[in-house]
C-alpha cells in the first residue's frame, strides 16, 4: 500500500496523467474507455490498499458485504529494462493470468507502482531485490 500511495503522490501534479485517467473513465457513447457502471464507490475503493486511483461513482456501494481486500501479491521483475527482458516478463505475466482464469480465480494486474522510478524502488526494497519490478498481480 505504501508504494501505491507513493506512486499516486508522484503523479499528484501530473496533468497529462490525470487527463488520461479522466478520458478513460468519461461517459462514452462509442464504447471506448471504462463504463461509468464499472466504477466503484469511494467506500469500495478505500477497501483496496494497492490499486490505481480511478474516479469513483456517486452510486451507492454495490458490495457492502465484502470485507477489506485480502489478496496475495505476486511481483514480476526483470534483471534489467531491456526489450527482451520486458517481453519475457510479459510472457510470464500472460501465462499466470491465463492459469488463474482457467482455475476460476480473479486477478488484477497492477502497473501504476512500476511506472514511476520511486514506486519501483519501494517495491524492490519490499521484496529485497535489485531486480526491476515490472508488474504486480
Amino acid at each position: 500500500a505504501e508504494a501505491s500511495h507513493l506512486a499516486e503522490a508522484v503523479r499528484l501534479l501530473d496533468a497529462a496523467y490525470h487527463n488520461e485517467m479522466t478520458w478513460w473513465t468519461a461517459d462514452f457513447s462509442t464504447g471506448e474507455g471504462i463504463p461509468r457502471s464499472a466504477l466503484v464507490s469511494a467506500a469500495e475503493s478505500d477497501r483496496v490498499g494497492v490499486g490505481r486511483t480511478f474516479p469513483v461513482t456517486v452510486q451507492p456501494e454495490r458490495r457492502g458485504e465484502l470485507d477489506d481486500d485480502h489478496a496475495g501479491i505476486l511481483v514480476f521483475a526483470t534483471e534489467d529494462d531491456s526489450a527482451e527482458s520486458v517481453l519475457r516478463c510479459g510472457e510470464a505475466l500472460s501465462a499466470v493470468l491465463l492459469d488463474a482464469a482457467m482455475a476460476g480465480m480473479a486477478s488484477c494486474t497492477v502497473t501504476h507502482l512500476t511506472e514511476v522510478p520511486e514506486g519501483r524502488a519501494v517495491v524492490a526494497s519490499l521484496i529485497g531485490t535489485t531486480a526491476v519490478p515490472q508488474a504486480l498481480v
